[in-house]
């Protein structure tokens, strides 16, 4: 069953359950280094950085701001960001598949009401929509 409903649970958590760490520096250091990545690309895109991983990027922006985290804080201020990133992908591909089966869908039903599909054409429609929808109920 955790299975059936981990699309839907995914899609939750990447528009609800990113949450700061409850440790003060490790929030300082995720607002920091969030506000660098964003300025610099794509928010941990690494849009103008992909040549360097995750953690050598965020120690350097630590060092740079002059910001020591021990290896416990540096682990949960990581985690966060992989969570952030994971989230952020996951809400573009939710709203890019949203958007295709929104078009797919009004286009379906304009054809349809229109009144402008012969039988053949009424038949492709509804093979379309049972697609989409067995597409979203995978």
């Amino acid at each position: 069953m955790k299975q059936l409903f981990s699309g839907i649970s995914e899609i939750y958590e990447a528009f609800f359950q990113v949450k700061l760490p409850h440790d003060a520096e490790v929030k300082k250091a995720v607002v920091i280094v969030v506000q660098l990545l964003e300025r610099d690309g794509d928010f941990l895109g690494f849009a103008k950085r992909r040549e360097r991983n995750l953690p050598s990027l965020v120690l350097d922006i630590l060092t740079e701001e002059n910001i020591n985290l021990s290896r416990e804080k540096m682990e949960i201020l990581l985690l966060y960001l992989n969570s952030k990133r994971e989230g952020e992908l996951t809400k573009k591909r939710f709203l890019i598949q949203s958007s295709v089966t929104l078009l797919i869908i009004f286009s379906c039903f304009y054809l349809l009401i229109s009144g402008k599909a012969d039988q053949d054409t009424q038949k492709a429609i509804f093979g379309l929509l049972g697609t989409v929808l067995g597409y979203w109920l995978r």
